[in-house]
C-alpha cells in the first residue's frame, strides 16, 4: 500500500557509483559512473537485503513500510545505471530502509534536494528538511 501524497512531493534520492568525493561540485567534468549491474543482480540483492520489496514490475519496485513508501526506479534497460528512490512519508523504519536499500546496490546515495550524499551528511536533515517542505506543499503544515 501507498501513501497518498501528490506525485511531485517525494523525497528523491539517487544512487550510483559516484566517485569518494565529498560533494557532488568536486566531480571532474565528463565524469561517466560506472553501471550498477545487470538488472536481475541489483534486483537479487535487494531481495535478499529487504525482501518485502515488490519487483513485479522489474524497472519500478515498490517498499511500504509503518508510515512511508519507497518506490525503486531501475529503468527499462538490462544494465542499471542509476536507482532512483521516490520517498513519501516518515517514521522510525524509514533511514534504515533507504540505507539497507543503498547498501545492498552497492552505490553511494545522493539526495537530489539537499545536494549532499547521505554518507557524507546526516541523513535526518535532509529528510527533516523535505518533509517541512512537503507539509508546506500540501498543506499540513
Amino acid at each position: 500500500m501507498l501513501i497518498a501524497y501528490p506525485a511531485p512531493v517525494s523525497w528523491d534520492v539517487i544512487i550510483l557509483r559516484f566517485p569518494d568525493v565529498d560533494h557532488i561540485r568536486e566531480i571532474p567534468d565528463g565524469f561517466r559512473p560506472e553501471p550498477l549491474g545487470a538488472r536481475d543482480d541489483v534486483i537479487a540483492a535487494v531481495l535478499a537485503a529487504a525482501p518485502q520489496v515488490d519487483f513485479s514490475d522489474p524497472s519500478w519496485g515498490s517498499l511500504s513500510g509503518a508510515g512511508f513508501s519507497i518506490e525503486l526506479g531501475t529503468g527499462e534497460k538490462d544494465v542499471v545505471e542509476s536507482v532512483m528512490l521516490f520517498i513519501r512519508g516518515g517514521g522510525d523504519e524509514l533511514l534504515p530502509a533507504v540505507h539497507t536499500i543503498v547498501a545492498a546496490i552497492g552505490g553511494r546515495a545522493w539526495d537530489c534536494s539537499s545536494g549532499q550524499f547521505l554518507d557524507r551528511s546526516d541523513a535526518t536533515e535532509g529528510l527533516a528538511r523535505w518533509q517541512a517542505y512537503r507539509d508546506q506543499v500540501i498543506g499540513d503544515g
